[in-house]
């Protein structure tokens, strides 16, 4: 018996995925113009592939930790960390599973 599409696995990560978690990483605790180019990119290509998504947000949340401990530029500089934190808000989201009744205006009491 074949399992549904969505008990599937993700398809393993291509080339380009492989690619854009490296610049991604690279420019993780950068203070360059680099970030916004790389913020970008997470999000685009964490919205495509799960794969990338997972390491993003595990990357992020590392370095997001090691910045609250007091290390310091483990993010880059305060306008680098802010965009940071907002990546990974919006990479976490995307795993949500969606509230239907809430999408559509249906009240609490009646879901």
């Amino acid at each position: 018996m074949e399992l549904p599409d969505f008990l599937k696995p993700d398809t393993p990560p291509t080339d380009q995925d492989s690619m854009a978690v490296c610049a991604i990483r690279y420019a993780i605790g950068r203070r360059s113009y680099i970030v916004a180019d790389a913020a970008r990119w997470a999000r685009e290509y964490g919205a495509k592939s799960a794969w990338v998504r997972s390491v993003v947000i595990r990357d992020l949340q590392e370095a997001i930790d090691k910045e609250d401990r007091g290390f310091t530029g483990a993010l880059g500089d305060e306008m680098d960390a802010r965009v940071w934190r907002e990546v990974l808000s919006e990479l976490q989201a995307h795993d949500r599973p969606l509230d239907v009744g809430a999408t559509i205006g249906v009240p609490q009491e009646d879901r």
